[in-house]
């Protein structure tokens, strides 16, 4: 097993501690775990503040597209903080979520703050090895 981090993520980098991982420059998400035979999975981690950002922009889409290009099976978004402190609707940003994980067959984890982020990230790491997901329809 392998997980690379990129190495923009300076702060779950330092969560991670003592956590086996690699650091290096993604170029799709922000962290990816390889376990051999096919099995790996991608994650995107933001921050509610960074979601809103991206959804204003234009870019969530283009980041949904990306992520599902790489041909990952397990597609993970690590949204960290509270989606009411931002300057989109909750409404919105909920939205966001549910519609990522129902039209886009991703899996989205809502976290506290970068050290339950990090947790997140090791218990998938731990248990993410199994079978690959079956793909959607």
């Amino acid at each position: 097993m392998t997980l690379a981090v990129d190495h923009r993520e300076r702060g779950l980098i330092e969560a991670l501690g003592a956590f086996p991982h690699v650091v290096k420059t993604l170029p799709v998400g922000d962290l990816v775990c390889e376990y051999g035979e096919g099995r790996r999975w991608i994650a995107e981690r933001k921050r509610a503040d960074d979601l809103a950002k991206s959804i204003k922009s234009g870019r969530w889409p283009d980041q949904l597209s990306r992520l599902h290009a790489t041909g990952c099976r397990r597609i993970f978004f690590l949204i960290e903080g509270d989606l009411r402190s931002t300057s989109l609707s909750h409404d919105s940003l909920l939205g966001a979520c549910v519609n990522a994980a129902l039209r886009q067959n991703a899996h989205v984890f809502r976290t506290a703050d970068l050290e339950e982020t990090a947790a997140v990230v090791r218990h998938l790491v731990q248990k993410g090895g199994g079978a690959p997901a079956m793909p959607p329809g």
